[in-house]
């Protein structure tokens, strides 16, 4: 049975590269297997920008014209005045949420057509899910639905395991 080996070595390396993973599109880029799970986010100007009223989404959250749609609103961003920041940091953010965008139909926009995305999180499919059995006085008592920090204490490294009451996990 010896002389069988080699060739199940042959087999086995052939469909190893044929199940290659791609290369992401840019150094930094999300991986299109990968992109589609939360992530902790890793782009400074974002955290900077958006943690003064919530964390800051995991980029997964939002289709690629979703986020562009936000940034182009940013000075009237849903009744807060956000600083558009300068342009290099614009365009290196653009493209970090461009490169980890989520996509519809997959992970958290399940059921998400790619024409009708709501620009708010709160508003997807998955959030309405995960959150069907919360009182909203919970979710008054947190500051806002999108507080995700107060039941959540994980959630700016991309954890949004279930809180125990009293948002501890």
């Amino acid at each position: 049975m010896r002389p069988a080996q080699p060739l199940l070595a042959a087999a086995a390396a052939v469909l190893a590269a044929a199940f290659a993973l791609p290369a992401p599109a840019q150094e930094g880029a999300a991986d299109p297997l990968e992109r589609d799970r939360t992530q902790p986010v890793t782009n400074d100007t974002y955290v900077r920008l958006c943690t003064g009223c919530h964390i800051a989404y995991p980029p997964n959250f939002q289709t690629a014209d979703a986020w562009q749609a936000i940034l182009d609103r940013l000075p009237e961003h849903f009744g807060a005045e956000v600083p558009v920041p300068a342009e290099r940091d614009g365009q290196d953010l653009a493209q970090y949420l461009r490169d980890f965008a989520g996509r519809p139909g997959l992970g958290v926009l399940t059921g998400v057509e790619p024409d009708a995305v709501p620009l708010r999180i709160t508003e997807l499919p998955f959030f309405a899910k995960a959150h069907a059995e919360v009182p909203d006085r919970a979710l008054q008592r947190a500051g806002g639905a999108w507080r995700c920090e107060a039941c959540h204490p994980r959630a700016q490294e991309g954890s949004f395991e279930r809180a125990r009451a009293g948002g501890q996990k």
